[in-house]
């Protein structure tokens, strides 16, 4: 696919002659944001700088849709593949070198992203006070065969 040539605007905003800007931010590092924008809709995409400056892993998961107020519109592969292809001539022309990590995301839009992200948080919280509850219990058995172990008849 060609694209139209870039441009470099303040804020280490990357601006296409296509329409598009992508712009890479600081969030907790090494944790980064690729924010893509294309008219009104704006999609970020999660990423992680590496040691090298320059270089970066996006993580395809994150990519689950469209940020709102277009949270609930489906974004469907083919649209997520137009989407990276462009950022990803966007941070070559800046220099980047950028691998990729995982896949696209089962869900559709961002709404639907949000709700799985909580839903697999709150599984994995369950299953965190289960463990610490088979822990404690590992714990106090044992203690209390070491209380009846050592204690004299």
């Amino acid at each position: 696919m060609a694209m139209g040539s870039f441009r470099t605007r303040r804020g280490h905003v990357v601006e296409s002659d296509d329409g598009f800007t992508v712009q890479v931010t600081v969030s907790g590092f090494p944790g980064m944001r690729i924010r893509y924008k294309e008219g009104p809709r704006t999609m970020d995409v999660s990423g992680e700088a590496l040691a090298k400056t320059q270089h970066l892993v996006l993580y395809l998961s994150s990519m689950a849709g469209w940020e709102p107020p277009d949270a609930l519109e489906t974004v469907d592969d083919a649209t997520r593949q137009a989407v990276l292809d462009r950022i990803m001539a966007a941070l070559s022309y800046e220099g980047y070198v950028v691998a990729l990590d995982g896949r696209f995301p089962e869900v559709r839009n961002q709404v639907e992203g949000q709700i799985q992200i909580q839903q697999e948080l709150a599984a994995a919280r369950q299953k965190w006070r289960e463990e610490d509850e088979l822990r404690r219990r590992w714990r106090d058995d044992t203690l209390e065969e070491h209380r009846h172990r050592d204690t004299p008849r």
